[in-house]
């Protein structure tokens, strides 16, 4: 699902609404220092993605549209789509030998025949998400996890970290290449997280998104918040309907399915405020 991570983007703030910037302002090849990138995370069970929009400092107040929203791409390794756009995903999968190898870069591996010792199952990291949280039907998959960090000698949050790492320096390069990010620009970060998620499961991976923000120097926790998975698309469902003109009428109800890697959940939402313009 790789606007996923966008929902939380196009409703959650009340930023700056699209407008047809000065021609000054379209020709800048560097973010202003006042310039600002709302940046979504949604680290998935079996693929993980990041949306961003970029707000200029001389915007006016205003909503941001979904049509504003651009994905991450061009990952390392990822396979190309035949006269298509680069995946909006990557794989949430890491293995470590004597490098580390992250999304991508693990299938490329396994498909290597010469490369015998990938296919250790002591080293390779899947479906970390579910980690977080004890639910007994993945009970099996979890012990098999909780096997390999024992031999890695890292916890969950460790390795959850090490992924995120390299999923925010990929997402800080393609800024700089394409946005105009430079160190001076403001990041605001946002987490989707499962509905059905604890608070000691939101409080974990909060502290392996701390670990990933110091280590490769992108964003803050000052600026940064977890929204639901379903709230936030919920939310972005209003809002395209409203920019389509899809008649959602006040009382109404309407239900959003999230069918991910490892959970479905689905989230239905009364209409319980006026949506006309």
């Amino acid at each position: 699902m790789p606007y996923s991570s966008s929902w939380p983007v196009a409703l959650g703030h009340d930023y700056p609404a699209s407008t047809t910037l000065s021609p000054e302002v379209e020709m800048q090849d560097v973010a202003e220092p006042n310039d600002k990138f709302v940046v979504a995370v949604d680290f998935g069970t079996t693929f993980s993605s990041v949306s961003y929009v970029k707000i200029p400092k001389n915007r006016p107040p205003g909503p941001v549209r979904g049509s504003e929203i651009q994905s991450i791409r061009e990952y390392p390794e990822a396979p190309q789509l035949h006269g298509g756009p680069q995946r909006a995903e990557v794989p949430t999968e890491s293995w470590y030998s004597n490098k580390f190898f992250w999304g991508y870069q693990v299938q490329k591996q396994l498909k290597n025949p010469a490369n015998t010792e990938v296919h250790d199952r002591n080293r390779r990291i899947r479906w970390s998400k579910l980690l977080l949280h004890e639910n007994p039907k993945t009970e099996d998959l979890r012990k098999e996890l909780e096997d390999t960090l024992s031999t890695l000698g890292k916890s969950p949050r460790d390795v959850i970290a090490d992924f995120l790492i390299q999923l925010f320096k990929h997402t800080k390069e393609q800024l700089t290449a394409n946005e105009g990010y430079n160190e001076d620009t403001s990041v605001e970060l946002v987490l989707c997280v499962p509905a059905m998620w604890t608070q000691k499961a939101s409080r974990e991976m909060q502290i392996a998104l701390e670990m990933a923000i110091k280590a490769s120097k992108f964003g803050s926790l000052e600026d940064f918040f977890i929204v639901s998975e379903p709230e936030a698309a919920a939310a972005y469902v209003l809002e395209e309907g409203l920019s389509r003109q899809v008649r959602i009428r006040r009382g109404e109800t309407f239900m959003v399915c999230d069918a991910g890697g490892g959970t479905v959940v689905s989230f239905s939402t009364p209409t319980l405020v006026s949506i006309g313009r």
